[in-house]
């Protein structure tokens, strides 16, 4: 077979530097399976495909693929060599936009190049690398085969070459796949022909039982018979086409409409275009993305960027030629370039859209809409009903079209209530849906009569539940143009009334189980959301201000009122103090400790969690340290429990350096317990623990614990080896001049100092001056040495001392002493324990809360604003309370719940008469 002329294109194969040649073995085959290799073997030999090849140094071996025909497809296992081999970035066709050109023809031909691969030559000096081995020998292609990594970019370079002027026009390429379009016959027959001329001119084959020519619907020939089965086939399909949006390809000319959701998890976008008239849209395309973890932790507004972005990217071929209307929750084009300096993702994000014609509207102005409204003037018709049993209090509305349809409505209310309130609710919940739907003629029918001649102004309201509820309803009515209300009886109200008995009778859960009508859960009356306002000359924090500064209550407040008051003190802070910065400054001066010999004091502490974990399973790191030498031992463990902490004490302690004067560690579950307890009864070992949440009481192995895990860090080489590198990071410390004694733990330890690897490598003036000492010479050298160890230790005890002095001078010149008297009021520190779903957002104080009584050491008893007093004590001088100040007050409040985490607070405070909250999204504001 010719093939293409090598001017035109011919197969390279470049070779990493770095990969070596790699010579597989021969495999095993079925003698069966063996014939047939040889068949296809001796028939790419004869078409001159194949090459005898002698000395490779890439040799392959044969994948054998059965065909449904009973012959077999002979490919290579090219895996190596394509891992050697660097990428071609020639890229190939995207296949929706392959469909998309070709929506608008009529007429196809459709073709496949015949062996396409093998029609392009192998580069000389690259024949040998396509070396496969048989029983019967190695052969190499001459011929670009299957397998190899860049055959099909090549191809595609290749073609794009000789159609580059027809394709996009009346052809498709798609590597060896043609598709010839056309409007007409005619047309067709005119692309063909220019076709065909130039396959010849360049000597390209096609398979003939691959192609078809002409084709409308498909390729096949075969006549369908029609039956009964096939008429019911198509019209369901029928009707289902009918109801799902199909997808079109876009108009030239006309804008695009994205639609986008994001939400916290994962986005969704539909593009769309509107058809002729203007009043319908058509569908063009659907994404939808789940966010990495990294994109779940942006914001709102930079997932909005994100998914725009993502979006515009996937759509490009559509939106580089067209204006795209965005119509999303947010307008992200507004604050991505009128935001004068951007930086990192956002700044490219803003780059990357700029190419684009965005232009963000809102659902209402796009015409031809489905949120449209109602038509102007229509009639619309609400049926309400509330029913109350045992089984609970329901409710339930529906709205009634001018064309008879039907809209339900339904909850289920889970707080005590009358009767004549189920009524009211079913009332305000159906005129709050017509509200949402933008009815403006509106007639309402209810079979309470209390209800609608109180609306109405025919009966009088008196029951104080039942006034707001009136007043909310009247509130609600000004939304309308006209409404009227009508009492009928209660048969004549079925529907709603049926509503409302399933809603009080339906157990509603996490999730909805009822198939069709949604039932909703309301906790509280819906007037307790009302926002209400009474206007007087003071603001409504004022009695709020006024005792959190003075603790003083208003005039005429009952015992109820202030102690609700004090409750609802606790909930507010004066502007910036639970926000304000941690206390870092020293309340009392410096305690240093200082050992008066080598191992007598020993500090305990724990490294991890470690993530990952080692390749033997472990995740944490033991750590001691010798308080007078700075001598440190270490060890991993999978867990570390009270019986690990009490062998390593006695291994890595005791059994090596003697018993201890006194063991440090911090306040850990795992070194304060009852084996420890024993073993230092048993030994005579005294035990002290520093203070709760104060790393820095137990300095000198926070110090040792930081340093190690710089060491490992710097040595690991996977993240699973950290464990290997432990004991060479010891070596590293213990070798290294400490600052605190002026000499390295292992001198103070031997009275000499350590041989490193480079003074072995490169021998040192120590080194070549011991391996000329006699046996005698170096034995007295050595006794000189450990006659001196006791002033040489001496020496680093001054010099620690020395050491510290500077630090506590340093340290003493920041202490600020505080001082609490009983009844300051004050802010207490949030513990890291405490888990609080604002993550970041946690504020650092709490409170507020009454010193109770003060000791002379900084311990406080504290007590809440209604004086229960907290289960333990705290520390004044650890930084974990602070006076409260005078300031402004501030309009924020987090709002207080009760055991079942429901918002009570603004229903509390409306029955007990001291004002009435007002909620604005997730913030409450006091009205008084």
């Amino acid at each position: 077979m010719p093939g293409l002329d090598t001017d035109i294109v011919v197969h390279k194969l470049p070779l990493k530097p770095e990969c070596p040649p790699v010579k597989q073995k021969l495999r095993r085959t079925r003698p069966d399976m063996a014939l047939k290799i040889r068949e296809e073997v001796k028939k790419q030999f004869d078409a001159g495909f194949l090459a005898v090849a002698k000395y490779p140094q890439w040799v392959a071996n044969i994948v054998p693929v059965p065909k449904k025909d009973g012959k077999v497809r002979m490919c290579v296992d090219y895996w190596d060599l394509n891992r050697a081999s660097p990428k071609d970035d020639f890229p190939l066709p995207h296949i929706d936009v392959l469909v998309d050109n070709t929506a608008q023809f009529s007429v196809f031909s459709f073709m496949d190049g015949f062996s396409g691969y093998n029609q392009i030559k192998m580069s000389p000096e690259d024949m040998e690398k396509t070396t496969f081995i048989t029983p019967w020998g190695t052969f190499c292609y001459k011929v670009m085969p299957f397998g190899l990594k860049n055959a099909g970019a090549t191809y595609q370079r290749a073609v794009v070459t000789l159609f580059h002027d027809m394709i996009h026009k009346e052809l498709e390429v798609y590597v060896a796949d043609m598709i010839a379009k056309s409007q007409t016959e005619e047309d067709h027959l005119v692309h063909l022909q220019k076709l065909f001329v130039r396959l010849r001119k360049f000597k390209l084959r096609l398979n003939p039982n691959k192609c078809t020519f002409g084709a409308r619907s498909g390729k096949k020939d075969q006549a369908i018979e029609w039956n009964d089965n096939c008429q019911k086939a198509f019209v369901r399909i029928k009707q289902y086409l009918q109801e799902p949006p199909i997808l079109v390809p876009p108009v030239p000319g006309r804008p695009l409409i994205m639609y986008l959701t994001v939400l916290d998890g994962s986005m969704g976008c539909v593009l769309g275009q509107h058809d002729e008239t203007g009043r319908k849209e058509h569908a063009i395309y659907f994404l939808s993305k789940k966010f990495t973890d990294c994109e779940s932790r942006y914001t709102s507004l930079e997932k909005t960027y994100c998914a725009l972005a993502w979006a515009a990217r996937r759509l490009r071929q559509y939106m580089m030629t067209h204006t795209t209307w965005l119509i999303s929750k947010m307008d992200p084009i507004k604050y991505i370039f009128e935001k004068p300096a951007l930086t990192g993702k956002v700044a490219r994000w803003q780059m990357f859209l700029s190419e684009y014609n965005l232009q963000y509207v809102t659902q209402k102005a796009i015409k031809g809409s489905d949120d449209e409204g109602p038509e102007s003037g229509a009639r619309w018709k609400l049926a309400f009903d509330g029913a109350s049993n045992a089984m609970g209090h329901g409710i339930g509305a529906v709205l009634i079209a001018p064309r008879n349809g039907y809209t339900p409505f339904t909850a289920r209310l889970c707080f005590d209530c009358t009767n004549n309130m189920v009524e009211y609710e079913a009332c305000i919940m159906g005129l709050e849906a017509a509200i949402n739907h933008r009815i403006k003629i509106l007639e309402v029918y209810g079979d309470s009569a209390l209800v609608i001649y109180q609306v109405k102004g025919e009966w009088e309201t008196r029951h104080p539940k039942l006034i707001p509820y009136r007043a909310h309803v009247v509130k609600l009515t000004e939304y309308f143009d006209e409404i009227t209300f009508h009492h009928i009886p209660r048969e004549e109200n079925q529907v709603a009334d049926a509503l409302a008995t399933l809603s009080s009778m339906y157990k509603v859960r996490f999730w909805n189980e009822a198939p069709i009508i949604t039932v909703e859960c309301k906790d509280e009356p819906v007037v307790c959301t009302v926002a209400e306002e009474e206007h007087d000359d003071k603001p409504w924090f004022y009695d709020i201000k006024r005792y959190l500064e003075k603790q003083e209550y208003p005039e005429n407040a009952s015992a109820t009122d202030k102690k609700y008051l004090r409750r609802l003190a606790s909930q507010f802070f004066l502007s910036g103090e639970i926000y304000a910065d941690k206390i870092h400054v020293p309340p009392t001066p410096l305690n240093v400790l200082a050992s008066p010999w080598p191992f007598s004091m020993w500090e305990i502490d724990m490294i991890g969690m470690i993530e990952p974990k080692a390749s033997n399973g472990h995740r944490f790191i033991l750590v001691v340290i010798d308080y007078f030498t700075k001598w440190v031992e270490a060890a991993s463990y999978a867990n570390v429990t009270k019986q690990v902490v009490a062998r390593f004490i006695k291994k890595e302690i005791i059994c090596r350096y003697g018993i201890p004067s006194k063991i440090i560690t911090d306040n850990g579950s795992n070194l304060n317990n009852k084996t420890m307890k024993e073993l230092c009864d048993e030994l005579k070992i005294e035990h002290h623990n520093s203070s709760p949440y104060r790393p820095k009481m137990n300095g000198s192995v926070e110090a040792a614990n930081k340093n190690i895990k710089k060491i490992v860090q710097k040595m690991v080489k996977t993240y699973k080896d950290w464990h290997e590198m432990l004991p060479f990071a010891l070596h590293g410390y213990r070798t290294t001049v400490r600052t605190s004694t002026g000499a390295t733990p292992f001198s103070l330890v031997y009275d000499m100092e350590a041989v490193l690897p480079i003074e072995v490598e490169i021998p040192s003036l120590r080194v070549l001056m011991e391996t000329k000492l006699e046996e005698a010479e170096w034995a007295q050298a050595r006794f000189d040495q450990l006659n001196l160890i006791e002033e040489k230790r001496l020496t680093a005890l001054c010099h620690g001392q020395l050491y510290q002095r500077r630090l506590k001078r340093a340290f003493d010149k920041k202490v600020r002493p505080r001082e609490f008297k009983e009844g300051d009021l004050v802010l207490k520190k949030i513990l890291p324990i405490h888990k609080d779903p604002r993550g970041k957002w946690t504020p650092n104080n709490e409170g507020l809360y009454v010193v109770k009584k003060a000791f002379s050491g900084g311990a406080l008893i504290i007590t809440t604003m209604d004086g229960e007093e907290l289960p333990f004590s705290v520390n004044s001088n650890a930084g974990s309370i602070r006076k409260r100040v005078k300031g402004q007050m501030t309009a924020a409040w987090g709002p207080t719940t009760n055991s079942n985490g429901k918002d009570r607070s603004s229903h509390n405070r409306q029955r007990r008469g001291i004002g009435i909250v007002k909620l604005q999204g997730n913030v409450a504001c006091v009205v008084s």
